[in-house]
This record gives structure tokens, sequence and C-alpha cells, in this order.
């Protein structure tokens, strides 16, 4: 009674994972890393072409790292698809790609939390201490701290694939060979205990103790300023109105990296992974990482809205503020034309009674 429990639970997360997959990996995971992808080279353009400030250096390095991750779930997108036309040859990419795949994933993740990180403390510094993060020292420090972030993350995320090989099995029911994920010599060892849990606190636990703590700090001290400006001076300045927007943009983004963050965040501490989990533990799985696309695919639409600075420089680069500028040069002209229009009107007005007197004094003269 009790096996056919089980046997039916399986079918029925099975069932349910099917589903979840179809809707995520299918429907909304291409719209959303295709969007993702155009938006984070938009952020590139934009940033590199901006003033050397040390929060640009991260922006940047995030949507490369954004690029990476999405270009990863578009790969896991078309071997969903080509599942659904051949099931054979999907499940024969996804097993031998599953190993790159993995591996592309908790780098970026790693990646992408420490420059969340970074990009928290470097904000929290600037407001803390009032300190230019336009100096050129601030700026090749986090180049820098750039560079050495996405090197640790690669050697960190080495050997997450090396817990799982691809394994030949012959089916009983169809006696053909199919390719499966399994685990490798490695997978009962100590050292995958003590590098899963060594993971799970680099990769989620520790940045997003660091990040939310941060990010409150932050909040306290841009509420606290904006309250002396507003009883100090009801009129603020354009400059003190846009760094504020540009915190208030950095805080929705370390803010959206933590609760898309927070449920993988979990399962990672659980050491629960995808290929050889249950159904149930896969079904979650698809929804976690689909969080994990959203984060990576939301940094462009979040910096277009809250930065004045950000629209420009796009519509500028795109040519946008070309035609603009030409309209606003037309008006100028036609505005010049009108004004010395004006000035002829009075000229000759001033001029009309000094021309009245002069015909009167030559007709005097003539009498």
């Amino acid at each position: 009674m009790a096996q056919n429990q089980t046997q039916l639970d399986v079918v029925e997360y099975k069932k349910l994972f099917e589903y979840t997959q179809l809707i995520t990996g299918l429907y909304l995971l291409p719209f959303i890393s295709v969007f993702g992808i155009i938006g984070s080279f938009f952020n590139i353009l934009v940033y590199k072409n901006s003033k050397k400030y040390s929060t640009n250096v991260y922006l940047i390095a995030l949507s490369v790292s954004d690029i990476l991750k999405l270009i990863n779930d578009l790969m896991y997108f078309l071997v969903n698809l080509i599942s659904k036309l051949d099931k054979s040859l999907g499940n024969y990419f996804f097993n031998k790609l599953y190993q790159y795949s993995h591996y592309i994933f908790v780098m970026t993740a790693i990646n992408t939390a420490w420059l969340t990180c970074s990009i928290a403390l470097d904000r929290y510094f600037i407001l803390m201490y009032n300190r230019g993060h336009q100096k050129y020292r601030k700026y090749f420090f986090s180049i820098l701290m750039s560079i050495f972030i996405a090197f640790v993350s690669c050697v960190i995320a080495i050997p997450s694939p090396l817990f799982l090989k691809s394994i030949d099995e012959v089916d009983p029911r169809t006696n053909k060979t199919y390719t499966k994920v399994g685990e490798s010599t490695l997978n009962g060892s100590k050292f995958k205990i003590v590098y899963n849990y060594f993971n799970a606190m680099f990769r989620a636990f520790i940045p997003l103790v660091i990040i939310i703590y941060l990010d409150l700090k932050t909040i306290r001290i841009v509420y606290e300023k904006k309250m002396k400006n507003k009883s100090n001076n009801k009129n603020l300045h354009k400059k003190e109105k846009s760094k504020s927007k540009i915190t208030i943009m950095l805080i929705v983004i370390v803010l959206t990296f933590t609760i898309c963050m927070f449920p993988d965040a979990i399962m990672t501490m659980m050491q629960l992974g995808y290929a050889n989990e249950t159904y149930l533990v896969r079904t979650i799985r698809e929804v976690t990482d689909l969080l994990l696309a959203i984060n990576s695919a939301t940094t462009f639409p979040i910096c277009y809205y809250f930065s004045i600075q950000y629209r420009a420089k796009l519509k500028e680069l795109l040519g946008v503020k070309k035609s603009v500028e030409k309209r606003i040069n037309n008006h100028k002209k036609t505005l010049v034309t009108v004004e010395n229009a004006s000035l002829m009107a009075t000229k000759i007005n001033d001029e009309s009674p000094n021309l009245m007197c002069k015909k009167f004094t030559c007709r005097r003269a003539q009498i």
C-alpha cells in the first residue's frame, strides 16, 4: 500500500515538474533571457562611455556576469525545445552539457553575489564618508576588484561538476542505450561534504548577510539625509536629487538580488541539486532558477527608470538625442528670427519720429 502511494506521488510530482518546466523553461525563460542579454549589452555600452566612477565598473562587471548566466539559460531552453521535438536527442544533449552548464551556473552565481556586495559596499562608503567616487585610485581599485572576484569565482566553481559524470545505461524495456547524469567517484567523499558547505556559505549565506546589513544601513543614511535636507532647505539642489536617485537605484538592484537569490540560497544550504534529485526538488529548482534569471534581466530596466543620466546617455549613443537636439536648435533659430524681427520693428518705430522731424524741417527750409 505504501509503495503504491509513493508511486502515485512520483507520478503526480512528475506531471507537476513537466508542467512547471514547460512554463518556465519554454515559455518564460527565452523572453527573459533575450531581454536581459540585450539590456546587459546596453548597460555595458552606457557605463563604458560614462564617467570613470567605481560604481560603473562594478555595474559593467555585473552585466558581463548576467550575460553569461542568461546565455547559459538560453542553452537550457534550446535543450528543452529539442526534448519536446525528440526526447532521446534532448536527453542526450542535456546529459552531455549538464556538467559544463552547472559550472557556469555556480561560477556566475558566486560572481554575481560578490559583485552585488561590492556595489552595496561602494555606495555605503560613499554615503557614510562622503567621498567622491570619481577618484582614479578608486576607479582602478574597482577594476582590480572585479577581476579578482571573477578569478576567485572561476576557481571556486571548478569542483562543482567533478561530482557528476555522464553514464551510458541500457534500458531493459527497449534494450536501447541512453545517457544520463550520474555520480562520480568523488560523490561519497568527505571532500564533497566540505565543499558543499563551503560553496553554500560563500555563494549564498555570507553575501546575503552582508548585502542585507549594508542595504539597511544605506537606507537609514539616505532617509536621514533626506530629512535633514528637507529641514534645512525645501528646494533641494538638482545634483543632490540625482545622487539620491542613483543611490535608490542601487538599493533596488541589491533588494532585487536579495529577493531572487533567497530561495536559491535555501536550496543551496540544504545541498539540493537538480539532475539527481526527485521531481519535487527539480520542480522547485525550476522556479528558483527562473528567479535568478529575472534578477539578471532586471538590472537594465531599473537603471533606465531611476537614472536620468543613464537615459540621456543611452539616447545619445543610440542617436535619439541628436534628433532632439536638432529640434531644439531649430526652435532656437525660430526664436532668434522672431527676436530679430521684433528688434527691426522697434528700430523702425524709433526712427520714424526722427524721419518726420527731418521732413518737416526740410519743408520749412524750402518755404
